[in-house]
């Protein structure tokens, strides 16, 4: 008895973790915004929110590691997702990048361990009210990345990473997420070791902000959705957006410097860019597609300083939220929950029982089922994920499994 409930405890797992059922509409904030202003600004209840982390946490000049934030300063307030104050249920897609250099040579995945993962894994199995992405180590397959084009160290470490936060925080979504251009499939961990498909998308005109034709994103998806097809797995626009090109810069297409030229304005540039993502042809053309995030952040890159943000400009922000009414309906957007800074652990004995329950059980040969376009919104939480059905079956199978223990 005790192994049909836990089969059918890890496909109600799956049913949780695996298709969200619509399209997240979320956003990636950049300090000192917070969700609570960004909704303000956008007038909408966003779906969901990317913050970044580092593993381990952090690395001072001594050398000395830290896998848990040590100090109060040290924990950004983005960072620190139970003291959000949006007051929704918005999920939370935290991004973790092995960015770390040691005095003595070590950097980037050389000083991930066991225990890094592990605490990594506790602090997000701790966030209640809201459904929690991993997206670990993205963009693997881009030279500037600390651990990038390593394919065989990364995929030993994703395998690793998979087995701590499947017996430590079993509900997390792994997502697997390379840079636009993935072409080697040695970086694939294996399908039973991701839950989502990610993409980092993104249009730079390199001197020149011009109409951005709406083929642009499906080209440069494609490559990314190619895995996600294969293995019928969700998709996400992991980070996407197009950078508003200021001041002067050296063009990577020509080797010139040159000063920024516009041939359309900026609203008209950020709209026309996005018009090739929030479209109902592009939507049935992924069938897949499960999330996007706006990549809200302005810099100064290596060649350009680039405004990626949709909220920064009234005029920007009006020509975004143009395209939302014709395709709102299959978008997820969060609902209002009552604020609060406390966060609902379970005992340690408890879950480590369901989480070896889990692993137990683990049928990685279960298939994903996916919603149609037009069934988008009628099959979804606001929080991304069925919230009756779906979540009433795996707290009751999980309550059930724990007292026969």
């Amino acid at each position: 008895m005790r192994t049909h409930l836990a089969a059918l405890l890890f496909l109600a797992h799956r049913a949780l973790s695996q298709d969200t059922g619509g399209i997240i509409a979320g956003v990636w904030l950049d300090d000192p915004d917070t969700p609570q202003a960004f909704n303000a600004r956008m007038g909408l209840k966003m779906g969901s929110f990317q913050v970044a982390t580092s593993i381990p946490y952090d690395l001072d000049a001594a050398g000395i590691i830290y896998n848990d934030p040590h100090t109060e300063k040290q924990y950004a307030y983005l960072s620190n997702v139970t003291r959000w104050t949006d007051g929704t249920n918005a999920s939370v897609f935290m991004t973790a990048y092995a960015d770390m250099r040691h005095p003595d040579g070590r950097r980037g995945m050389d000083l991930v361990t066991d225990e890094s993962i592990t605490r990594l894994a506790i602090r997000l199995n701790a966030i209640s009210g809201r459904q929690v992405f991993l997206r670990w180590l993205p963009e693997m397959n881009g030279e500037w990345m600390l651990y990038g084009q390593k394919p065989v160290e990364y995929v030993a470490l994703w395998i690793r990473m998979y087995g701590i936060f499947r017996a430590t925080a079993p509900r997390v979504v792994l997502v697997w997420s390379p840079n636009l251009d993935i072409a080697d499939p040695s970086y694939f961990p294996g399908e039973q070791y991701v839950d989502w498909v990610g993409c980092s998308v993104y249009f730079k005109g390199y001197g020149v902000n011009s109409l951005i034709d709406q083929s642009s994103a499906a080209t440069t998806m494609s490559a990314c959705y190619s895995y996600a097809q294969q293995y019928n797995k969700p998709f996400v626009l992991s980070e996407t957006a197009a950078g508003w090109e200021i001041g002067s810069g050296v063009s990577k297409l020509s080797g010139a410097t040159l000063v920024a030229s516009n041939e359309v304005d900026h609203p008209t540039f950020t709209k026309s860019f996005w018009a090739g993502i929030l479209n109902a042809n592009v939507f049935a053309q992924f069938p897949l597609l499960r999330g996007f995030y706006i990549f809200e952040v302005a810099k100064q890159e290596e060649d350009f300083y680039r405004d990626y943000k949709v909220a920064n400009d009234s005029a920007v922000t009006a020509a975004f939220l143009s395209l939302i009414p014709p395709v709102r309906q299959y978008l997820i957007f969060a609902s209002d929950v009552a604020v609060t800074s406390a966060t609902s652990v379970a005992s340690s004995s408890s879950r480590a029982t369901l989480s070896a329950t889990l692993e137990t059980a683990a049928d990685t040969s279960a298939p994903v089922v996916t919603a149609s376009p037009q069934s988008f919104t009628k099959t979804a939480s606001a929080s991304g994920f069925p919230s009756a059905s779906g979540s009433a079956i795996f707290c009751v199978l999980a309550f059930f499994i724990l007292q026969l223990q």
